[in-house]
């Protein structure tokens, strides 16, 4: 059943992206060919620059809506009059939030590599159009793995995987709490939004303490990579197993539908 529901999110989903996805796409290429011929003719900078603008406000557009996109299907599937429907379905509660999880993942993380191939590819094209020395060598892969090495990429990799799983699961759990608070599930999931928020910036804090003795040099921070990583790899663990175990318990034993 799962996977199941993953095909019918992650269609769901695309209905929306792919559209926004050609449009990133002709608004690359576009501001990519006009780049060429303002610095080659220097002709049309006006309409370069216009339409550099709305590539600049489509690139973010596009990443703050797929974000409002999980939220909202999150929300509507659950905490609306279709939630009725969803929890009838001969599915586990875990298998309807790991669903939407995985499906709101992949939505992230396939837009903003979208989002920062074309970024690359546009300052490429306008650094050797105007002649900038920047040696494409800085931004290879290799020259990542000599300055942290394989092992610390690899961290970072799984590190920035689970920031996005458990920023996510930090919107579902808001949403869940809200609705518990009061009739208004929007404004009880903003009232759940701000008081989570403050409660993390605490414990940010207070972690920040003991990072603070280990590093003896903030300026070779480098050094202490390999250490710093695997801590935040497991504290980040935590929080999302915390915040896992709180959507299924509220979704399991305390939802509200009225």
């Amino acid at each position: 059943m799962y996977t199941k529901l993953l095909k019918h999110e992650c269609k769901a989903n695309l209905r929306y992206l792919i559209p926004l996805y050609i449009i990133l796409f002709f608004t690359t290429i576009t501001v990519i060919g006009l780049s060429y011929i303002t610095f080659i003719t220097d002709k049309l900078p006006f309409i370069t620059n216009l339409f550099f603008f709305g590539y600049i406000l489509s690139l973010i557009l596009l990443s703050a809506f797929t974000i409002v996109l999980v939220i909202y299907r999150f929300y509507k599937n659950f905490m609306t009059g279709e939630g009725y429907l969803m929890f009838t379905l001969p599915a586990s509660t875990h298998a309807l939030i790991l669903s939407k999880l995985t499906t709101a993942m992949l939505s992230i993380i396939v837009t903003f590599f979208l989002v920062f191939a074309s970024i690359f590819l546009v300052g490429n094209t306008v650094s050797r159009s105007v002649h900038l020395d920047i040696p494409m060598q800085s931004f290879s892969l290799s020259n990542y793995v000599d300055h942290l090495g394989i092992g610390n990429i690899f961290y970072l990799i799984i590190l920035v995987i689970l920031a996005i799983a458990l920023q996510t699961l930090f919107y579902y759990l808001c949403i869940s709490i809200g609705q518990m608070i009061t009739q208004n599930k929007l404004i009880g999931s903003l009232i759940a939004y701000i008081a989570l928020s403050t409660i993390l910036q605490v414990v940010a804090l207070i972690a920040i303490v003991p990072i603070g003795i280990l590093v003896k040099d903030p300026n070779n921070i480098l050094s202490y990579i390999h250490i710093l990583l695997p801590i935040m790899i497991l504290g980040s663990i935590f929080i999302t197993v915390i915040f896992y175990l709180g959507i299924h318990y509220i979704l399991k034993k305390k939802l509200n539908l009225e």
